[in-house]
């Protein structure tokens, strides 16, 4: 009874935290326009406004800038000032003060627009570090070189910065560096020839092709303004950088994405942003008319969207404020104002002969906009799993899953009848390897519903049990399980929490006969961590925790077999340890 209790109370924990997941709405706001200060002014001001309403949760524009390479308000003449204050603290034996100085240093230089001489300024702000932990922490000096080394193989510090002993230092650093194997990386972007940079430094002009060591690099492209920069981890697929995408977005605009045609602009960002709902805010004129538009997109499961969008008309010369806290208003209670006029969604009322023109000349420029990005831009109607707009992690896709694990038994296999003693499940199997199959789709990004199966190559069998030369242990489990992914199929790490139940099957083998125990696994536990590793390939670490109660037993021997029900009954679980190879298409 109490294992039939922790396995209905896991269930109803896992399907409450769901529940909760689900519940709990984030709104991230972006400008959606040509991206100046007027915009990033206008987004900020909106933002302000819907968070002053009750029961709203909106993102920061820090929080909603960071993934798209985050907000700074620093110059490169301001970061290599702090290199040169973290030199100064160094010689003056003031080592800690230098090496903060230069970790958030390193920090804001990755937040700055791509240049030769930003790369510059890295790379001294990486071999000073290495200087300042090379007494003290050589493992974090030469991870800090080989930041460098990884892009830069054949780099040598300026001499007259830098003594002998540490070019030494160096040498050997450089040496270990050029030892390792590489993986080849392609970089293109789209329009082509554009300076492509690669873990702070420029590589050449898309396309590209390189090789570097396995890990993770900011792949990013110089569109002539600061961009999203994309981190990619090597070995990986192609990569892509499209003017429309990576070069469409300034994170310090408020954050803002310049595109004529706000659905799909937020639907590419809906990939990127944790939110749940996204706002985009943006001007619109209509003759001698002009309105602030905001425009609401969420995306749905099996790639369906909603998308309202409204609008209030601001008089010439006067401050935009007020028309977009009556948008606010409208973005959470809906369009109670008179002067807000719904222009798609629920409650739309058809637009002026004007304005249909005006909207008609907007969605020829979307349309001549997105065109060349046919491959990232999608429609806003639902779509399958693969479309031309690309990956839809919210539809229904199959996986599958491949594990190794080492199985540690624990508890009581059984109950002897003839001794009224316990028999340890380690006497029955000192231990297992399994290998595990997992087969069944993931339906909106969060949830894999699916069966599984396991052959587990056992240890050694306790000689009061086995009297009839060497014997061999498996274990063979099946069944049914279903995972909860928090992040929702969002790219990077994937934490994930699961439930199973099936059946398990103990057989021991021996030139003399062999046995079997076999009976019900009320319940596994599962959680683990899945990292990117290609486009459609995760691999992590994983933990189990499984409850089985055993019922029948069967001997055979010589041809013949015996199967008999268990009378006194135990418990036994597994505890495994593993590694799990994702296929998620």
């Amino acid at each position: 009874m109490s294992v039939a209790r922790w396995f209905v109370g896991g269930v109803l924990w896992l399907a409450s935290a769901g529940a909760l997941a689900a519940g709990s709405e984030r709104t991230a706001v972006l400008a959606v326009d040509k991206c100046d200060e007027a915009s990033a002014i206008a987004a900020r001001s909106f933002r302000s406004a819907l968070a002053a309403k009750p029961g709203t949760t909106v993102m920061s524009e820090a929080d909603t800038a960071l993934p798209f390479g985050g907000e700074t308000d620093k110059t490169l003449s301001a970061v290599t000032g702090a290199i040169a204050s973290a030199r100064s603290a160094f010689y003056a034996a003031q080592g800690a003060e230098a090496k903060a100085t230069l970790q958030t240093a390193l920090d804001d230089v990755q937040r700055l627009p791509p240049s030769e001489s930003r790369w510059a300024a890295e790379r001294d702000a990486l071999t000073l570090l290495a200087q300042v932990l090379q007494k003290t922490d050589a493992k974090g000096a030469d991870a800090a070189l080989a930041r460098v080394f990884r892009v830069e193989p054949d780099y040598r510090p300026d001499t007259g910065l830098y003594p002998p002993s540490f070019q030494k230092f160096v040498d050997k650093a450089r040496k270990a560096a050029k030892k390792k194997s590489t993986s080849r990386l392609e970089v293109s972007t789209s329009p082509a020839g554009k300076p492509v940079y690669v873990g702070g430094r420029k590589v050449g002009v898309g396309p590209v092709s390189i090789r570097v060591p396995a890990g993770e690099y900011r792949v990013e492209a110089d569109w002539g303004h600061r961009g999203m920069v994309r981190t990619v981890t090597v070995p990986s697929a192609p990569v892509e950088l499209s003017a429309a995408v990576e070069g469409a977005v300034y994170p310090d605009g408020g954050p803002c994405v310049e595109a004529t045609d706000a659905t799909a602009a937020l639907s590419r960002a809906s990939r990127i942003l944790p939110a749940t709902r996204l706002l985009g805010v943006h001007s619109e004129s209509s003759g001698a008319d002009s309105y602030m538009v905001v425009t609401s997109f969420s995306g749905g499961a099996g790639g369906a969207q909603d998308v309202r969008e409204a609008r209030v008309g601001v008089q010439p010369g006067a401050p935009t404020s007020e028309a977009l806290a009556q948008l606010a208003g409208w973005a959470t209670t809906g369009p109670g104002d008179f002067r807000v006029e719904v222009t798609k969604g629920p409650g739309a009322t058809p637009l002026g002969a004007a304005s249909v023109a005006a909207a008609g000349a907007g969605t020829a420029a979307a349309a001549a906009e997105t065109a060349p990005a046919a491959a990232t831009a999608p429609p806003p109607a639902p779509a399958p799993d693969k479309t031309e707009d690309g990956y839809n992690p919210k539809a229904t896709h199959f996986e599958a899953g491949l594990r190794a694990a080492f199985g540690i038994p624990l508890g009581a296999a059984l109950n002897s009848a003839a001794t009224g003693q316990d028999v340890s499940m380690s006497d029955v199997d000192s231990y297992s390897i399994p290998l595990q199959i997992d087969v069944g789709v993931r339906l909106g990004g969060a949830w894999f519903l699916g069966g599984y199966f396991s052959y587990g190559f056992g240890g050694s069998t306790n000689a009061s049990l086995c009297t009839t030369g060497d014997c061999s242990a498996n274990v063979l489990r099946f069944g049914g399980q279903v995972h909860w992914h928090p992040r929702g199929g969002a790219g990077g790490l994937d934490p994930w929490v699961g439930l199973g139940s099936g059946y398990e099957k103990v057989s021991v083998s021996s030139t003399g006969g062999s046995f079997d125990l076999s009976g019900w696994e009320f319940g596994n536990l599962q959680v683990g961590l899945d990292f990117p590793v290609g486009s459609s390939v995760k691999l992590g670490p994983w933990v189990s925790f499984s409850v089985t109660q055993y019922s029948s037993g069967g001997f055979s021997s010589s041809g013949s077999g015996v199967s008999t029900p268990i009378q006194n009954k135990t418990i036994h679980e597994w505890l495994l340890i593993g590694v799990r190879l994702v296929y998620l298409p």
